[in-house]
């Protein structure tokens, strides 16, 4: 009896070792669980509140370019979307907020693009119509600080258009117009009044040095940080071995100064968007000047529309 009892209390002892094991087991699997859902609700929640502060992002961009294109760059500079006043207003610094009490900040930094000579994003020249916008999320789960991080471009999209069809009106228009009209600023070896709605060269040569050239009023775009200026495009006739060419100037003064340095754009013919140079952007008021050029048999281009396309 003793033996057996003796049996009993070693299988007894070993039992409850074992469903120590088990339940020992068992609570760790649980609060692995209990851990697990709270990093993925947190995650949830702190993605929720990087997806609302890019839509607020966008939408402030989508309002005024430069909103966003004015601001310091790089990781350095913090800043948030502030919605307490009714509107989306950019502030300074980052954002503390909470869901289900547990705290969240948030923040974002803006950073300047580059593309390359094909429009590639990469390294090359700075692109003032793309930056890049980055949004970081912030929390605690058990002391360790977690992050959410996205990155997203941010474009200067809407379109508008510069389009002048007619300059029967004659020179000595120096603007700033709103709308394009019938008029110019000057004009050499050019017959603008002979058919309304068409210019053409009337002095062979080469219209850089001998000059066959238009210049336009001055435009106001209306945008009081800068507009991008982003194609040329002319409709009309060219005739073999004849060209046409641009330049363009701008200025944050409706008086300028005025300069046309540079090559100048030709493109490859009618009805054929050509981009213009970047360090035309960011500047409010804007000229062209078109150049023409007569071919060997003194047949000059008819150009007949300008367009010139533009971003706010």
């Amino acid at each position: 009896m003793q033996k057996n009892s003796g049996q009993s209390l070693v299988e007894i002892i070993i039992a409850i070792s074992i469903a120590a094991i088990i339940i020992t087991s068992a609570a760790g699997g649980i609060l692995m669980v209990i851990r697990s859902n709270e990093i993925a609700g947190k995650t949830q929640v702190a993605s929720s509140l990087a997806t609302a502060l890019s839509d607020n992002l966008i939408s402030v961009t989508e309002s005024n370019w430069h909103n966003i294109y004015d601001l310091n760059k790089g990781s350095a500079n913090k800043y948030y979307v502030a919605t307490s006043t009714g509107q989306f207003v950019i502030q300074s610094g980052t954002e503390q907020t909470s869901v289900n009490n547990f705290p969240f900040l948030r923040y974002f930094y803006i950073e300047n693009v580059q593309r390359d000579s094909g429009g590639a994003i990469g390294a090359g020249t700075d692109d003032p119509s793309t930056q890049k916008a980055t949004i970081i999320v912030t929390y605690n789960i058990s002391g360790a600080e977690r992050t959410i991080s996205e990155s997203f471009y941010l474009t200067r999209w809407k379109n508008e258009v510069f389009n002048q069809t007619d300059w029967s009106g004659g020179s000595g228009q120096s603007g700033p117009i709103t709308m394009a009209n019938s008029r110019f600023d000057t004009s050499i070896n050019m017959d603008y009044s002979s058919t309304p709605g068409k210019i053409f060269a009337t002095s062979a040569g080469n219209c850089n040095n001998d000059g066959c050239e238009l210049i336009s009023s001055a435009f106001d775009s209306g945008a009081v940080g800068g507009a991008a200026w982003n194609t040329v495009m002319w409709q009309g006739t060219l005739p073999s071995g004849a060209t046409v060419k641009f330049k363009f100037s701008a200025s944050n003064d409706s008086g300028g100064p005025w300069s046309w340095s540079g090559a100048p754009i030709q493109p490859a013919g009618p009805n054929v968007q050509t981009r213009i140079s970047v360090d035309k952007n960011n500047f409010r008021y804007f000229k062209y000047k078109i150049l023409l050029e007569k071919n060997g048999s003194n047949e000059s281009p008819q150009v007949e529309n300008i367009v010139i396309n533009y971003s706010q």
